[in-house]
This record gives C-alpha cells, sequence and structure tokens, in this order.
C-alpha cells in the first residue's frame, strides 16, 4: 500500500512539474484552425485575381499563339525536361548524377545550399590529377551550346550555383569578376590528348569560343548579364543601359543592362526578374502608399489586432502586392516577352527558361526565423510541400499573423507574395511563348535583417 502511494504521489509530482514547465514557457504555438482557414480563403483570392486577369488580358490574336506555342513545347519537351532536371539538381545535394566527380557535394545543406566556392586547394588538385571520367548530366545538356542568363540578384546567386557546381566537379576554378561585369565562363571543357584541362586553366580568353569549338570540345560558354527589370529598349546606347535610373512605380534604383543581342545568340537563355520591393519610404514607417492601393481582400473578415499606425496590417500587404503583381509585374514581362518575339527568340533550336524567384523566410534577427521553421515547416516528407514552395512558405506565414502576431516583418509579407502570385502568373502566362518555368525548391532565400554570414548572403536587394 505505501509501495502504491508513493508511485501516486511520484506521478502527480511529475505531472505538475510538466504542467507547470508547459505554463510558464512559451513555446511558438500553430494558429487556430480558423487562421488557417482564413489563410487558405486568401489564397484562393491571390488565385482567382490572378485567373481571371489574365483570363481578361488575353487578346483572340494570343488564343491563336498559343496552339502553336504548344506544339513548340511538346516537340523540344524531352531535350528541355532533362535539362530542367539537371538545373533543378543544383539545389539539391547529390540529386544530379556527377560523375566525373570526385568530390563529396552532400555536405551541402539541404535548405540553404553555400553558393560560395569552397577554397580547399587539396581538392581541386586531387580532381585535376584523377582519371577524367564521362560527363555529367549538366554537362551532357549543356554540350555545343552558349547559356545566357539576364536579371537580377537571384538569376546571378544561380550563376553562382552552376559555377560552383563546376568547380567541384571538373576540379577547377571559375572566377568571375561580378555581376556588373561578367564576361564568360568556358564550362565543361574535358582534358583530351589535343585539349588538356591544365593548359585550359593558364591561358586568358582573347575571344570567345566560337560554336564550333564549342560542338568540337562538347563545351559550354555561359555568361550572366545583369538587368534588375528585364529591361528591353532596342537601342544599345539609350540612357536607361548607362545612368542609374529609379523605377517609376518601386522608387527603388533599378540596375540594367543591353543584353538583346546576346540573347539572340544564345542557345539556352534564362531570364528571371523578383518582385518589387517596398518603397524605400516604409523602412522609415511612413507606408502611406497603402493607402492608393485597391481592395482585393475586401471580403475578407478577420479581427486583426492593432500594434500602432505605423505597423501596417497584413490585408493591407497582400492587397499591395496584388496591384504590384497584376497592374506592374504583368504588363512589364509581357512587354519583355513581346520583345524577344520581334527579336525571333522563340524558336525550335533556343531554349528559353523563366527562373522563378524562392520565397523568403520571415525573420527580425531575434531568431524568429528558426522558431517559423520549427513550427510551421518540417523536413518535407512525401506529398509535403517544401519549404521552397511558396505555397508551402505563405499559407503558415499568413496563418501566424492572422492570430496574435505583430507584423515586424512587412516586407517579407510584400515578398513573399509577389513570390506566390508571379509563380501563377508566369505558368499561365509563359507556356503561350514556348517558354518553360524554373523552380528550384530546394533554394530559400532568407528573410530581412536574419543573423547568420550565411543568410545574410542571401538577402541581396530585390526590384
Amino acid at each position: 500500500m505505501r509501495r502504491l502511494s508513493h508511485r501516486l504521489v511520484t506521478v502527480i509530482f511529475i505531472c505538475a512539474t510538466v504542467i507547470w514547465l508547459w505554463s510558464t514557457s512559451t513555446p511558438v504555438s500553430r494558429p487556430k484552425s480558423a487562421a488557417w482557414t482564413v489563410a487558405a480563403k486568401i489564397l484562393d483570392i491571390l488565385d482567382t485575381a490572378v485567373d481571371d486577369h489574365v483570363r481578361s488580358a488575353m487578346s483572340p490574336s494570343v488564343q491563336v499563339e498559343e496552339s502553336f506555342s504548344t506544339r513548340l513545347l511538346e516537340q523540344r519537351d524531352a531535350a528541355t525536361q532533362e535539362l530542367l532536371q539537371c538545373f533543378s539538381g543544383l539545389s539539391q545535394s547529390g540529386s544530379c548524377s556527377l560523375s566525373y566527380s570526385a568530390i563529396d557535394t552532400t555536405s551541402a545543406s539541404p535548405v540553404l545550399p553555400s553558393i560560395v566556392p569552397p577554397s580547399d586547394d587539396t581538392q581541386i588538385r586531387n580532381v585535376s590529377r584523377s582519371r577524367i571520367k564521362p560527363i555529367s548530366c549538366l554537362c551532357s545538356s549543356l554540350a555545343g551550346n552558349r547559356l545566357t542568363m539576364v536579371g537580377g540578384d537571384h538569376v546571378y546567386r544561380f550563376h553562382d550555383l552552376l559555377l560552383d557546381h563546376q568547380k567541384r566537379s571538373e576540379g577547377k576554378r571559375f572566377p568571375c569578376l561580378g555581376k556588373e561585369f561578367c564576361t564568360h565562363h568556358h564550362l565543361c571543357l574535358r582534358a583530351t590528348r589535343n585539349n588538356l584541362v591544365l593548359k585550359e586553366e593558364l591561358m586568358r580568353y582573347i575571344r570567345s569560343p566560337s560554336v564550333e569549338e564549342l560542338v568540337r570540345t562538347g563545351s559550354s560558354l555561359v555568361n550572366y548579364i545583369l538587368s534588375d527589370t528585364l529591361l528591353t529598349l532596342p537601342d544599345p546606347e539609350a540612357p536607361e543601359y548607362s545612368v542609374p535610373y529609379i523605377h517609376a512605380f518601386s522608387g527603388v534604383r533599378s540596375r540594367e543592362t543591353y543584353w538583346l543581342a546576346s540573347a539572340r545568340k544564345s542557345d539556352i537563355l534564362i531570364l528571371g526578374r523578383g518582385p518589387f520591393s517596398a518603397p524605400p519610404s516604409t523602412y522609415t514607417g511612413n507606408w502611406s502608399f497603402l493607402s492608393d492601393v485597391p481592395s482585393y481582400t475586401g471580403n475578407v473578415h478577420v479581427k486583426i489586432p492593432s500594434f500602432g499606425s505605423s505597423i501596417p496590417k497584413p490585408l493591407q500587404i497582400v492587397d499591395a502586392a496584388i496591384y504590384a503583381t497584376l497592374s506592374v509585374f504583368h504588363p512589364e514581362i509581357q512587354h519583355t516577352l513581346d520583345a524577344l518575339r520581334a527579336n525571333e527568340c522563340f524558336n525550335r533550336k533556343k531554349k528559353v527558361i523563366w527562373l522563378v524567384s524562392q520565397p523568403r523566410l520571415p525573420g527580425n534577427g531575434r531568431g524568429q526565423t528558426n522558431a517559423f521553421l520549427r513550427a510551421y515547416l518540417p523536413p518535407s516528407r512525401q506529398g509535403e510541400s517544401s519549404p521552397g514552395d511558396a505555397k508551402g512558405v505563405l499559407l503558415p506565414h499568413l496563418a501566424v499573423l492572422l492570430t496574435d502576431e505583430r507584423l515586424e516583418d512587412p516586407w517579407t509579407l510584400y515578398y513573399n507574395v509577389q513570390v506566390y502570385l508571379q509563380d501563377r502568373l508566369l505558368r499561365q502566362v509563359l507556356p503561350r511563348f514556348g517558354a518553360h518555368l524554373l523552380q528550384l525548391e530546394s533554394f530559400v532565400e532568407a528573410g530581412l535583417d536574419v543573423a547568420g554570414p550565411q543568410l545574410q548572403y542571401y538577402r541581396g536587394s530585390h526590384t
């Protein structure tokens, strides 16, 4: 009897301790089911807004051209899909078969892969001295082709990711002078009796290799061109290409370079344009531009706590993102695509790929990002969305803000809503031009002011 009484006292003590710890701790709780319902309703509003906008923007001539573009996609689907798979594999360690790489790539982070080239000279020398093995899937797809990448920061990060992959794969460095001065990179140049890799490393090109040389060596020429908004003015001497100017909508400086000539010469063209940044005045607490934005979420009735006049409400940010995407982003990319068509860039020989932006993880530099990841973004399993999926990040982000969370990072919400809208918009617009969509689901950008040197590298400005 005494033993039973002692066990009962022990159980009661343990339960009391657990209850006390639970009540005194402040874990990140999951949003209430009502908040998830409202968040899902907001996503439905975003989907409907894009669908209605695209439907109303379609002209009869576009509908006629769509059948040709669809046939164009079908004809080159096999080769392009293989290339897209290899590109997607760059953001996932070991997902692309690197059959002649002697360096283990599984050490890269599955969420935030390091795109800063490693400086282990020993590994480089070991690969250079090893026997050359069959080419990788990426080099097989790029052989004999000229690849041009055009866009802002997220496209340049992909450029860095590609070079880092090839550095580990080929065992040689591919130095770049930076996003504003990138010339070209000669990739997949394998060692043969008449073409030694070591000799190749010591020489600097006076001119880029010809198409015939690329085909003969099975190599590829890659270059990046900085263009935040994919500006397509026909005159290379236009002042927008030489004098910094402020984008009329965002109020942020836009960095542009003439790129149409390179696009015409390329065999593979990768384009990308990021979401708009909030106006500079918002970083001093002035969100007055929201008063001029039409309401798209007016039928969403939810009681959201007010934290002061200087902090915007989440639904206001959502409305602003919808307006920016449909009223500014879509017309401008439509102009870009029309210019590419006028320059005969959509044909059976050229692969045009659009690299979509990735969502940013909300964070304020005080541990919020890590708590957000632990609570709402568990490691993806089969049937679950990955952290790189715009919906997988945006849905819990909205659900949290619709409860009692203070909106301390409205800029990331503004960014992520645009990412989601752009993805849905481009999936409907690009096929009409015969272009493909590339999404790197493991490549996630960090939110503003996230602590840590690796996360800060992914921050970057955007237009």
